[in-house]
């Protein structure tokens, strides 16, 4: 897996998405998101006058320029330049049990397509952006703001695949990273299967949540919802190999990722965190991925 996980077409595409829907549908992509007791302003709300747009559902009707309005008789509002450049970071798992995809890809490039998707809505949003990617030797990117910087992000994110035997995320290492060096009201957005994620690292989540606006996407692969096609299936993990060898085998299975599933999930709900679960073999990305329902 030498090659990146992404081409610069599925690049710009995955960019171009993300900002058609940040254009469309800005509230409400900030509403789905939003969480955490810091609700610090949006990129929008400053004080220094930017343009007029078409009305959208959810706008403040205070911000409506009845003049303009009156002239064009479309109803336009009055948008703002903020003072300041509100943060929104990234934090991707490219380790090992990232690795893994049996239909249409990795798991790893499904957390890439997303991370670009987000990047596309966010830079669109006049957000300054960064990213911490969890690998063997993490990499962590100052929040910043410019193409340059997002064509930057984008090469880091599509880099070659992790390699196949790491050792598991240390989520209190990274969790106390973040509250350490993310700004108070920040905009963060995890990206992981949560395969090393423990109800130890709920109190860290949890302040995190109360600090920023955090969500959580856990990435999952076809296999792990439905396992049945493995049936007499010989299968090796790093050094571990087993056979599937009847239905008893592969109801544990099932039953072993049902359970992960749901700690996750009441993991991530005690601690005040939106969880999101995406599946890797999903093509397209719209506003109702934000929904709060699972998606294939």
């Amino acid at each position: 897996m030498d090659q990146p996980l992404l081409d610069s077409d599925e690049i710009a595409q995955l960019i171009a998405g993300g900002a058609a829907l940040a254009s469309q549908s800005p509230v409400q992509i900030n509403q789905r998101l939003n969480t955490g007791s810091s609700q610090s302003g949006l990129i929008g709300c400053g004080t220094e006058f930017d343009d007029l747009r078409l009305f959208q559902f959810g706008d403040d009707l205070r911000q409506i320029d009845w003049r303009a309005t009156a002239r064009s008789q479309e109803r336009l509002v009055r948008t703002y330049r903020s003072e300041f450049q509100q943060p929104f970071q990234l934090v991707v798992d490219r380790n090992s049990t990232m690795r893994f995809g049996t239909k249409r890809r990795l798991k790893v490039t499904q957390a890439a397509r997303l991370s670009l998707w987000f990047l596309g809505i966010y830079h669109q949003q006049n957000y300054a952006l960064g990213a911490l990617l969890l690998e063997q030797e993490s990499k962590i990117f100052d929040c910043r703001v410019g193409g340059e910087w997002l064509n930057f992000l984008c090469e880091a994110l599509v880099s070659p695949a992790p390699p196949t035997q790491n050792p598991p995320i240390n989520w209190q290492a990274v969790l106390t990273q973040l509250l350490s060096e993310t700004p108070l009201g920040a905009r963060v957005i995890l990206i992981s299967d949560f395969s090393s994620l423990t109800s130890a690292d709920r109190a860290l989540i949890t302040e995190l949540a109360e600090r920023t606006s955090l969500s959580a996407l856990c990435i999952s692969d076809p296999m792990e919802r439905d396992p049945q096609p493995l049936l007499a299936s010989d299968l090796i993990w790093g050094r571990t190999r087993f056979f599937v060898d009847g239905q008893e085998s592969v109801s544990r299975i099932k039953q072993a990722y049902s359970n992960r599933r749901s700690a996750i999930k009441e993991l991530m709900s005690q601690s005040g965190t939106p969880l999101f679960e995406i599946c890797s073999s999903l093509d397209q990305f719209a506003l109702s991925l934000l929904g709060g329902d699972d998606h294939e």
